[in-house]
């Protein structure tokens, strides 16, 4: 019998499994094989890490487990929940190949997907030399012509986050009108220039990003694109388990990873507190993963509910069918 359920095995459920078998925590951790970051060749900023591929750092986890055997990893998804919240209450979690458990706790760590800008030729860059974050991807590509595309206040925070590391930094619009005068003012300080045109295709050969093609023909030169994409949360079984959501779709935690249900946490790029900008780092994730964790396991030593004020107490019985997202 398992303590806890721990839905996704990216760095947030990672870490959060390793921290609560290390105090012999039962914990069944469920993953579907779909990780944010597979396209990507290498990861950055995580100490340690750096520069290791996305499959490298998940087998290298998992392979740490292993060591523990209050932690079972199980590939699959969670196919039907059913909460049971009584006195002693526990919830019961069938898997999609027919498995059934009786949990006391659960920390969904599902993440998000990305859903990127319609461009002829972006989606194949995607992880390579197309980009999102200029703190995991930039120093990679300092000193290089670079182009970010989209026209809204991500967009100019990356550019002047990218010109620090490049002085050939464009600003693509893609036929959106340009910025408001405090933006633009912002943008020509940093030696920034900014195009307005309407983008045909992205430019590229075997070694990845060559410009940014217009529609009147011309070519902005670009070894990398940064882009804000938009991110579709996995967020189903959270909302099958009731938990609330964000206007972004991300589940609504506390400081502590607890959600507006009893016994339910979120973790990683899924969860977000409202009082805390959102940073979609590796890093970050994990250590949201163990902090969660930490919450968990003083739960199940006090007693003492440490998810949100919100939190139901009333419900009996619900059954939930879903799958890991």
């Amino acid at each position: 019998m398992s303590d806890v359920l721990v839905v996704g095995a990216g760095p947030a459920g990672l870490s959060a499994a390793l921290t609560l078998g290390r105090v012999r925590r039962q914990v069944l951790l469920v993953d579907d094989g779909s990780p944010r970051n597979r396209p990507s060749p290498a990861l950055h900023n995580f100490l340690t890490r750096e520069g290791a591929s996305p499959s490298e750092f998940l087998e290298t986890a998992r392979r740490e487990l292993a060591r523990y055997d209050s932690v079972e990893v199980v590939d699959g998804n969670v196919a039907d929940i059913a909460e049971e919240e009584e006195e002693g209450r526990r919830f019961d979690v069938a898997l999609d190949s027919g498995r059934r458990e009786s949990l006391t706790k659960i920390l969904l760590a599902c993440g998000i997907e990305d859903e990127l800008p319609v461009i002829d030729g972006l989606a194949p860059l995607w992880g390579t030399s197309v980009l999102h974050c200029p703190y995991c991807h930039g120093w990679e590509h300092r000193d290089r012509p670079l182009a970010v595309i989209g026209a809204d206040a991500r967009t100019v925070a990356q550019a002047l986050h990218l010109a620090a590391l490049s002085s050939e930094t464009v600003v693509c619009t893609n036929g959106s009108p340009p910025f408001d005068d405090e933006a633009m003012s912002r943008l020509d300080a940093a030696g920034i220039g900014v195009r307005t045109e309407g983008i045909r295709t992205l430019r590229a050969n075997e070694q990845g990003l060559q410009g940014i093609e217009f529609e009147d023909g011309t070519v902005a030169e670009a070894v990398a694109a940064f882009v804000g994409p938009s991110a579709r949360p996995k967020n189903s079984l959270a909302r099958l388990l009731g938990c609330a959501l964000l206007d972004d779709g991300t589940v609504h935690v506390n400081q502590l990873g607890g959600t507006t249900v009893a016994g339910v946490f979120a973790a990683g790029d899924l969860a977000r507190n409202p009082d805390v900008p959102f940073r979609g780092q590796m890093i970050l994730a994990a250590a949201s993963g163990v902090l969660a964790a930490m919450a968990i396991e003083e739960e199940l030593l006090t007693g003492v509910t440490l998810t949100s004020s919100e939190s139901t107490s009333s419900r009996t019985w619900r059954r939930r069918r879903g799958r890991n997202g």
